[in-house]
């Protein structure tokens, strides 16, 4: 056993010694490599079809999780009159608190037994 760690040691200490570091010159062709691979990711980020978070097909809306909305259709004029809408009776008298998934017109939500129901997003009707 001690012989195999051995051999592993030497052999990754032999690997480092024959892998020269990289130049000034290697390095900022990495990074620059890397920025440009950043940009291209981002550039078809945002030329997809629909804007950045102004859908919630991803858990707490993003895939970066910001829990956040560019919708413009509920701001601080008219927060303090929005009403529920519907509610969906999970049959075990928990409340729940999630953020739940919206994929086109069905949201996808915790209940019962931890299972997932899809709702119809705007009446809360089971599908």
């Amino acid at each position: 056993m001690h012989r195999r760690t051995l051999a592993l040691f030497a052999a990754s200490g032999l690997m480092f010694g024959l892998c020269s570091p990289m130049t000034a010159q290697e390095t900022a062709a990495q990074i620059r490599a890397m920025k440009s691979n950043e940009e291209r990711s981002s550039n078809i980020r945002s030329s997809s079809r629909t804007p950045a978070h102004s859908t919630w097909r991803d858990y707490a809306g993003a895939s970066d999780a910001s829990q956040y909305s560019s919708l413009a259709q509920i701001n601080r004029s008219n927060v303090g009159k929005l009403q529920v809408a519907w509610s969906y009776p999970t049959g075990d008298g928990n409340k729940y608190s999630f953020n739940p998934v919206v994929v086109d017109k069905t949201m996808y939500v915790l209940a019962h037994n931890n299972a997932i129901v899809a709702l119809d997003a705007a009446t809360g009707e089971e599908i």
